[in-house]
């Protein structure tokens, strides 16, 4: 008889609306509410939305995270790949020395989700680091004594300059323009927002480099291959224009790792839109910069009465507290998935 619930017991609702939807349902089948059929079914019924919702919660580092549920999505749904290309590396460095891995390196491959790196591989001195700050849980990695902070507003300021020459703003903006026209087609991906739309168009995704978005973005692409510190092949590593419809807003949720800073460029910015991060809130400034570590949990809205919707360009950078040999080994470790 569940089967003809037209999967309503798929999706994870208030208690008070389960017990409703099953009622309704059970009352189809000319079944009696509140015997013991009906009371069967309901236990069913939250038991599977709980297990649901249990599903899309991952467990880091001793805390409890939110998980993206967009089966596309290798930096949330593909960690044992990513993690398993990554072993599979870092024996083949083991063998032949390229490269000499940090000691808090590896501490933070030994306690990734899954472990890339064998615990036995440790120097006594690791065990003295510290894990994640509060509000901080990288889903996949986390690299020990990292300088741990929601916002970065004192490094950067190579970048920094760069945006914010008001000649390369305007060029960013002017390529912008026709990939905003409601008769554009192509180019944009859809993601899963609680409210809204929220689209992505992408000059580099998970390390790849789109051809596509360089070839109608010459400008802009320029200026992302001029910038130092980008995260550009690793599949950490993604730039992208992010646009935000009315009413929009993105649920809490923590990025793969910290040993990336996230910089947000204002390109069209209304008022009431706000980014929160480790519970601080901010608000974007047209031709500003926002750089902020997204392992910590973080968050996105904007007001339905918005006149438009928010754009900001989107540009992952190596942490500052890496070393270029750090650097080196991640990128050989995290090349982008085939």
């Amino acid at each position: 008889k569940i089967g003809h619930f037209d999967n309503q017991t798929t999706y994870l609702g208030t208690f008070e609306q389960r017990f409703f939807d099953v009622k309704e349902n059970c009352l189809n089948l000319n079944m009696q509410p509140y015997d013991g059929t009906f009371v069967l079914v309901l236990f069913i019924s939250i038991l599977l939305g709980v297990l649901g919702y249990t599903c899309a919660v991952r467990r880091t580092h001793g805390k409890r995270v939110r998980r993206c549920r967009n089966e596309h999505c290798a930096r949330c749904n593909a960690y044992e790949a990513v993690a398993a290309a990554a072993q599979q590396r870092l024996e083949k460095l083991s063998k032949t020395g390229e490269h000499v891995v940090s000691a808090r390196l590896l501490q933070g491959l030994a306690t990734s989700t899954p472990a890339i790196a064998a615990r036995s591989l440790l120097p006594k001195e690791c065990v003295t680091w510290a894990g994640p700050a509060a509000d901080q849980a990288p889903t996949l990695l986390f690299i020990p004594s990292l300088p741990s902070t929601p916002y970065f507003d004192s490094d950067f300021d190579a970048v920094r300059t760069t945006l914010g020459d008001k000649a390369l703003f305007a060029a960013i903006r002017a390529e912008l323009a026709p990939l905003l026209r409601p008769t554009r087609r192509g180019g944009w991906a859809s993601n899963d927002t609680q409210t809204g739309e929220w689209k992505t168009f992408y000059f580099i995704n998970q390390g790849q480099r789109q051809a596509h978005a360089f070839l109608q973005c010459p400008q802009t692409g320029r200026v992302i291959e001029a910038l130092p510190g980008v995260l550009s092949h690793n599949v950490f590593g993604n730039v992208f224009f992010s646009r935000l419809s009315p009413g929009a807003s993105v649920e809490p949720h923590c990025g793969p790792t910290n040993l990336r800073v996230r910089c947000h460029l204002g390109l069209h910015v209304p008022a009431g839109g706000v980014l929160t991060v480790a519970k601080e809130t901010r608000t974007w400034v047209e031709d500003g910069c926002l750089f902020f570590d997204d392992s910590f949990e973080h968050s996105v809205s904007l007001p339905s009465d918005c006149p438009t919707e928010r754009v900001v360009l989107i540009i992952d950078l190596w942490h500052p507290g890496l070393t270029s040999a750090e650097r080196s080994v991640l990128d050989t470790l995290f090349a982008p998935l085939e």
